[in-house]
């Protein structure tokens, strides 16, 4: 009998391993970093996909290979199930009142005229430096058919200065504080739910984080082990360590 409960406490052991590797450890970085994108007010939304790209369901933090495990971590611990769902019911909130808003203002009247006189003012510096010394900025005639849509997703993500290489980085540099001001979801009456519903979010996947971790705690207490577990040695590292 000792036996028997001996291997079945070192079956346990390992299916908890193989939970804070391959589940619990990836949730909650991916619960950290989704706080940072949050706190910042970068959503990731994504126009065409109409989908935040580096928020996401929390099934969606799996590795595929590793699906198995997840589900048979949701089996043997019910009480986060309902907790993933409220995650990813509060994510697809923020994308829909996202999309509605984009939606909003591609209909806008002064919206577009506002985007039409942009471009049209940006197109003349691109071709008229000021001064003889002054460099010209980049055109946008590659992406004007596209640039409403460029903008209102910056707008979302709360997208600040541009990485110099990308092709809309002086237009943004000249126009964003414009932009923001007249038409960023914080200071627009059309954002309607969409700020409310990443406060929600924030308070979810703050509150989701701290719960997975308790548990993460209580189980490496429970089974004597690491948060994150020690890898076993191989041969080199172990003659290594012997020396």
């Amino acid at each position: 009998m000792a036996t028997s409960g001996a291997g079945k406490s070192a079956r346990n052991s390992k299916r908890v391993e193989a939970w804070l590797i391959s589940v619990i450890n990836p949730v909650i970085d991916s619960l950290r970093r989704e706080a940072d994108l949050l706190a910042d007010g970068n959503l990731s939304w994504r126009y065409f996909s109409k989908k935040c790209e580096y928020i996401r369901p929390v099934r969606s933090y799996i590795e595929g290979n590793f699906r198995p495990n997840f589900e048979d971590f949701l089996t043997e611990n019910p009480q986060f199930k309902k907790k993933f769902e409220e995650h990813d019911r509060a994510l697809s909130k923020i994308e829909g009142a996202a999309s509605e808003f984009a939606a909003a203002l591609l209909h806008d009247p002064l919206f577009k005229l506002r985007v039409e006189e942009a471009l049209k003012d940006y197109a003349v510096e691109a071709t008229y430096a000021r001064y003889d010394s002054e460099p010209r900025p980049p055109g946008l005639a590659s992406m004007n058919p596209g640039m409403p849509e460029t903008i209102a997703e910056f707008l979302i993500n709360n997208v600040g200065s541009l990485p110099s290489y990308y092709v809309p980085y002086s237009f943004w540099e000249r126009y964003r504080e414009d932009f923001v001001k007249r038409f960023g979801p914080r200071e627009n009456a059309k954002a309607g739910v969409l700020p409310r519903a990443v406060k929600k979010l924030q308070g979810i996947s703050a509150r989701l984080a701290g719960d997975v971790t308790r548990h993460r705690s209580n189980l490496c207490s429970k089974y004597d082990m690491a948060p994150v577990p020690i890898m076993p040695q191989g041969p080199v590292e172990e003659l290594i360590t012997r020396r």
